[in-house]
């Protein structure tokens, strides 16, 4: 069964959505609220890996009245011990296994012990590694009974579900949220729409309520081998940045167009869209809009599920690929890069970065 729902197409998995969010839904969220709620002057660090949605967490926490940021276990190892020892520190990770979670556990507990977390869904010591290093009040497990393939898709779901209901306190949303297929893929003002197949870069505009959902998109994406992704802010796109696009559209110097805009939109972002479309894209620029009326942190989860629906229909209908099981043309064995690059040895031997000599 196990096998099955790793090589099933994943779109198959996105269709459970709706019951996904339901289950979160049900969640006994109290403890981790008031952990969130508790000291939110403090900044939290989101700490995370791969496709693990630490994005959604920051914005949240923004949201609610502090600073947040998204960082890797990596990242986290550049921190001076007083930059963590002023924070709160979220880890997310589905099982806690991996050698990046456990570092960044190890780490925080030794500079930070009383304001480290885990939100996980594994709470066998056996299994996952962090349940020693955290400290019981401050370890937060919830069951997922939902399994992926090679990217997290139903996991990812419960997992933001399961942060809105925290953060937010609403014991109901999944009713307010579309789960149909939902995007538009048009021209910008004239030309040839080209095919799916010939995009070979996107990059993707965001602002507010988008920008977690702009860096799944990209994780999606390079995990399954589908593009290149560049993401950017609507303002921030209009400083130089445009240029790649207008040169990436067919023109007397480019044979043809490979490259696409995606924009992530909700009523923050409407009016900012169109005068990107109108005053800074070339005319023959494919788009794809994906869209939201709401004007809440529900937003974001009604774009991902959005942005999920064109990622996969894409990907599955148009370029031959299965995100849920991607093709690895190379000789290397999947597992390799998570599980044989060590670095915690080497941090340990070298110390903390120093600002001087």
């Amino acid at each position: 069964m196990i096998e099955d729902v790793k090589k099933a197409k994943a779109s198959c998995l996105l269709a459970d959505a709706a019951e996904v969010l339901k289950c979160a839904e049900q969640c006994d969220v109290a403890d981790f609220r008031n952990w969130l709620l508790n000291d939110h002057e403090k900044p939290l660090l989101c700490i995370g890996n791969g496709g693990k949605h630490t994005f959604f967490p920051s914005l949240l926490y923004g949201l609610m009245g502090g600073v947040a940021k998204t960082i890797t276990p990596l990242e986290f190892a550049s921190l001076s011990p007083q930059a963590i020892a002023g924070c709160k520190i979220l880890l997310l990770s589905a099982s806690g296994r991996n050698m990046d979670v456990v570092y960044a556990a190890k780490r925080a507990m030794r500079y930070n012990p009383d304001n480290t977390a885990c939100l996980t869904f594994v709470s066998d010591p056996a299994r996952n590694k962090v349940v020693k290093h955290i400290k019981k009040e401050n370890f937060f497990c919830y069951k997922n009974p939902y399994v992926d393939g090679f990217i997290s898709i139903r996991s990812k779901i419960f997992t933001c579900g399961v942060l809105y209901k925290a953060f937010t306190g609403c014991d109901k949303f999944a009713d307010k949220l579309n789960f149909d297929l939902a995007y538009n893929y048009v021209i910008n003002k004239e030309g040839e729409l080209p095919s799916f197949k010939n995009i070979k870069h996107y990059c993707v505009l965001y602002g507010s309520y988008g920008e977690p959902v702009a860096h799944d998109i990209e994780s999606v994406m390079a995990e399954a081998g589908i593009a290149s992704v560049q993401l950017c802010d609507y303002r921030n796109y209009c400083h130089g940045r445009f240029i790649f696009g207008w040169n990436h559209c067919q023109c007397k110097r480019y044979p043809e167009t490979d490259v696409c805009m995606v924009m992530l939109i909700s009523p923050r972002e409407r009016r900012l869209a169109e005068q990107i479309r109108h005053k800074v894209l070339p005319a023959n620029m494919p788009i794809v809009e994906i869209t939201t009326e709401l004007n809440s942190s529900l937003a974001t989860l009604q774009l991902l599920l959005n942005a999920l629906h064109f990622t996969f229909d894409m990907a599955e209908n148009h370029c031959d690929i299965n995100p849920n099981n991607p093709p690895n043309y190379a000789s290397l064995d999947k597992r390799i890069p998570i599980n044989g690059v060590n670095f915690a040895e080497e941090f340990k031997m070298l110390g903390e970065l120093r600002l001087v000599e």
